[in-house]
């Protein structure tokens, strides 16, 4: 392999993941702040923008340095390796186009949380995984960790490991609709031993109090939160 061919790769990873980071950040943007033009763009929009893609460009550079401290790898494989999570990103190209494109799209997306959510974190939390794994595997490690990261399991479990502690220290603590004050109520009745046919939800009242409650959802989600329940209740929570 040639000298250009080798630093051909790290410009296209640098050039790639940057129109990532632009995507992301105009997605982000146009969702909250609305769509705008070159002539029309508010201080507002602008500002939102450009202090997005400077988050993820500091985070990128914070990322570099933390990988060349864990790992040596020479210039132009550390900049390759810190250029490709950030790739994922360009998965929010398409969607700003159709954004822009579409008022349809534009309102479904800015209407409905759900798929506004996923388009604008699905990428970044990508990224962030990927970084994750990057510096795991790259660390200069001894004893029984290095080999233990080359084994089958090991990568399904980091990965749970880290969606799992997205979720347990992301949660708000609080129940959002009738669902889960459902599943949280057959939770509270198994964990005080009430009798199994009291769950079928007969006489209670819709968490909304406008019509009778009845949980349809099974036992499973509720006999997974025992143990979470029986805790708080001994620590008196």
């Amino acid at each position: 392999m040639t000298r250009t061919q080798d630093n051909r790769g790290p410009i296209v990873g640098v050039t790639l993941s940057g129109i990532g980071i632009f995507s992301w950040a105009v997605l982000y943007t146009s969702l909250e702040l609305g769509r705008t033009t070159p002539t029309t763009v508010s201080r507002a929009w602008l500002a939102m923008l450009l202090g997005l893609g400077a988050a993820l460009l500091i985070w990128q550079s914070l990322f570099a340095l933390w990988l060349r401290h864990v790992s040596g790898l020479p210039v132009h494989i550390l900049i390759a390796k810190v250029s490709a999570p950030a790739i994922a990103l360009l998965f929010c190209a398409p969607f700003s186009i159709a954004a822009y494109q579409s008022d349809e799209t534009f309102h479904y997306l800015t209407g409905n949380p759900i798929p506004n959510a996923l388009v604008r974190w699905t990428p970044l939390l990508i990224m962030l995984v990927y970084q994750e794994a990057t510096l795991v595997w790259n660390a200069s490690l001894d004893g029984r960790v290095a080999p233990w990261l080359h084994k089958k399991h090991a990568a399904p479990l980091l990965i749970f490991a880290a969606f799992a502690s997205l979720y347990i220290f992301s949660a708000g603590g609080h129940l959002y609709s009738p669902d889960e004050r459902y599943m949280y109520a057959a939770t509270e009745k198994l964990g005080e031993w009430v009798p199994i046919e009291a769950l079928n939800g007969a006489g209670e009242p819709h968490p909304d109090g406008i019509q009778p409650g009845y949980y349809k959802y099974g036992l499973v989600p509720s006999l997974l939160a025992l143990p979470p329940y029986w805790i708080s209740r001994a620590v008196g929570l």
